[in-house]
């Protein structure tokens, strides 16, 4: 392959991608190659990037969470009602504050925002 210009250090030997970081181009090698040096530690998946397996970890293996207002662990199936119920949790009024976020303090009225909120902690896609 041909070098576009000097600045790209690194060229791929399959397609036309370059790049100047030698982190980059591993891992688009292995778009070639097919390797997933990443493995779950609790199921037989494997990951080309540790984004992914941290993903997948958080999805498929992490059930429940940790109120950070009263301390209870709450299953995941349960998160959105604790949202609504958690007796620790300072709410300023009881219309704007019908959910509160139990890792941060986002609120809101609407229970599927905060369905929609809640997925940028457990990294849950719909």
């Amino acid at each position: 392959m041909t070098r576009p210009n000097l600045k790209y250090t690194y060229v791929c030997y399959k397609c036309d991608y370059h790049t100047s970081v030698k982190d980059r181009m591993r891992r688009h090698i292995r778009t070639h190659t097919g390797e997933k040096p990443y493995a779950c530690q609790y199921c037989d998946l494997r990951f080309k990037q540790t984004a992914h397996l941290r993903t997948h970890m958080k999805i498929k293996h992490v059930s429940d969470v940790l109120c950070r207002h009263c301390n209870s662990i709450i299953p995941n199936t349960k998160i959105l009602a604790h949202c609504g119920t958690c007796p620790y949790t300072p709410r300023l009024n009881a219309y704007d504050y019908k959910f509160v976020c139990y890792e941060c303090d986002y609120h809101t009225h609407i229970s599927q925002r905060m369905v929609y909120h809640i997925r940028t902690h457990t990294g849950e896609k719909p």
